[in-house]
C-alpha cells in the first residue's frame, strides 16, 4: 500500500512539473510574436510623405470668382470647372466632386444676398 501511496506521490509530482514547464513555454511563446510584429513593421518601406502646399484660395472663394470674372452666364457644370481649374492654379489639387460642392455652398450664400441668380441650371450675376 505505501509503495502504490509513493507512486501516486511521484505522479503527481511528475503532473505538477509537466504544468510548469508547459506554463513557462507557453511565457516563452507569448512575446516571440511581438518581436515578429515589430520586425515586420520595420522591415516594410515607409510611404513617403508629400508636404502639405498651402493654398492661398480656398474652394469656395475659386467659386466666388470663376462667378465674379464670368463675363456670360454660365452652367452650374461650367462653373465647376472653372473654380477647380483656378483652385488648382493657385496649388491646390485637382477634384471636381469637392469643387462641385463648395460651388453650390457659394451659389446658395450669393443667390441669398441677392448678387447672383440661377435658373435653369444657368447663373447670371446681376
Amino acid at each position: 500500500e505505501e509503495e502504490e501511496e509513493m507512486e501516486e506521490d511521484d505522479a503527481e509530482d511528475v503532473d505538477v512539473e509537466d504544468e510548469d514547464e508547459l506554463e513557462e513555454e507557453e511565457e516563452e511563446e507569448e512575446p516571440a510574436p511581438k518581436k515578429e510584429k515589430k520586425e515586420q513593421k520595420e522591415q516594410k518601406p515607409k510611404a513617403k510623405k508629400i508636404p502639405h502646399v498651402q493654398t492661398t484660395l480656398t474652394r469656395v472663394a475659386a467659386a466666388a470668382l470663376a462667378i465674379k470674372n464670368s463675363k456670360k452666364p454660365l452652367t452650374i457644370e461650367e462653373l465647376v470647372k472653372a473654380a477647380d481649374e483656378m483652385y488648382v492654379k493657385e496649388g491646390g489639387k485637382p477634384n471636381l466632386k469637392e469643387s462641385q460642392s463648395n460651388t453650390v455652398k457659394a451659389l446658395h450664400a450669393l443667390i441669398a444676398f441677392g448678387v447672383v441668380e440661377e435658373k435653369d441650371g444657368v447663373v447670371r450675376v446681376k
